[in-house]
């Protein structure tokens, strides 16, 4: 079962989300969508990692916010959402 409101939505309808922001200084990239899901990723690099070259923690919550937030408004009538 498809849990997007726009039953079309796909790859290219949100590729193009995220210039100029976070997401995009950090590196993410999205990947895929399905039916009920949404795949994005980001690079453990210099703008990801912390002191001891792990993915620091405050880029991992940038990750799951910006999937979450973007997920969330793809399942709500986006047409009627300030009536």
């Amino acid at each position: 079962m498809c849990i997007w409101f726009n039953k079309d939505l796909s790859i290219e309808n949100i590729q193009s989300l995220g210039k100029n922001t976070l997401g995009h200084h950090l590196g993410m990239e999205w990947m895929a969508v399905g039916n009920d899901f949404m795949q994005i990723r980001m690079p453990v690099d210099d703008r990801t990692k912390q002191p001891y070259g792990l993915l620091h923690g405050g880029a991992s919550c940038a990750l799951a916010e910006t999937v979450g937030s973007v997920a969330s408004y793809y399942v709500i009538d986006t047409e009627n959402i300030f009536v």
